[in-house]
């Protein structure tokens, strides 16, 4: 991706400067569906994350920019990004690692009649990327399925939390502290190469949005997976069903330990009643 673009110089034609701007735009998007790409193949949790995710936004119907909710390709921000902020992480910033002593490689772009440089490298060796990622993290992160998207779902849905964060993959901690003119929306999203674009900026319901995930949370918690069953996969509804029935153990032995409340007779054995 060592590549050098200069914007339209005014002596071009109309036709000739749209089309040049057309073709970088075109680039970005090229990039960025690629990007994505590298990130569902680094860790196997962060595709089938994406998808669950992406299925329960449509089930629910929150899942439309033209009904001026978050697209798909806002929530797929918004899982890569919660998997850099894990701790341990699972996801690193691809971006970050492929410009730490590399040359970059650096385009004009145009939006809203207003040219910037965006920088396109990313890491493309994930065999690099791993080596690279291993040595920089602490430990490794075993969290199941089940258990990502009860932690997705639960800081995703904390709307004081979300309101002082930007959701960003770029340096890979996932979440940055807002700046002043940033506003007070409840999702933010910093696009990846287009950092002017606000993925989440023509959603109209966040508070809606925010409740669904509150209540998912809950349901998921007590072991109830409705919400991604039959359109999850066989494994997956094995990896949901089996935290299902690790949660109703839990909540059997926890049921057989409870402490008498106060007023309630005690049970002592009669032989050592005085």
């Amino acid at each position: 991706f060592l590549m050098m673009r200069r914007p339209p110089r005014s002596t071009q034609s109309r036709s000739s400067a749209a089309s040049d701007v057309y073709k970088r735009q075109g680039l970005i998007s090229v990039n960025n569906t690629f990007l994505l790409k590298k990130y569902s193949e680094f860790d196997p949790r962060c595709a089938k994350l994406g998808k669950l995710i992406k299925i329960w936004a449509k089930k629910k119907g929150i899942c439309s920019a033209s009904q001026n909710f978050l697209s798909s390709y806002a929530y797929t921000l918004m899982v890569i990004a919660f998997l850099q902020q894990c701790s341990p992480k699972i996801l690193p910033s691809l971006q970050k690692i492929s410009g730490e002593g590399q040359v970059p490689s650096k385009i004009w772009v145009n939006h809203n009649n207003s040219y910037f440089r965006t920088d396109l490298a990313f890491e493309t060796d994930l065999d690099k990327a791993k080596e690279l990622f291993k040595s920089s993290k602490d430990g490794e992160n075993t969290l199941s399925l089940h258990s990502l998207l009860i932690n997705f779902f639960s800081i995703y849905s904390d709307k004081e939390f979300m309101k002082k964060h930007v959701i960003s993959i770029t340096e890979g901690e996932g979440f940055l502290p807002r700046s002043i003119g940033d506003g007070n929306s409840v999702f933010k999203i910093k696009d990846p190469f287009n950092h002017n674009h606000d993925p989440a900026n023509t959603c109209k319901y966040p508070d809606a949005i925010a409740k669904e995930m509150e209540n998912t949370a809950r349901r998921l918690a007590i072991g109830i997976i409705d919400d991604f069953i039959p359109w999850a996969t066989i494994s997956e509804s094995q990896e949901l069903s089996v935290a299902k029935l690790e949660n109703g153990k839990k909540r059997e032995n926890k049921s057989r330990s409870v402490t008498p409340t106060k007023g309630s007779r005690s049970r002592t054995p009669r032989k050592n009643r005085r």
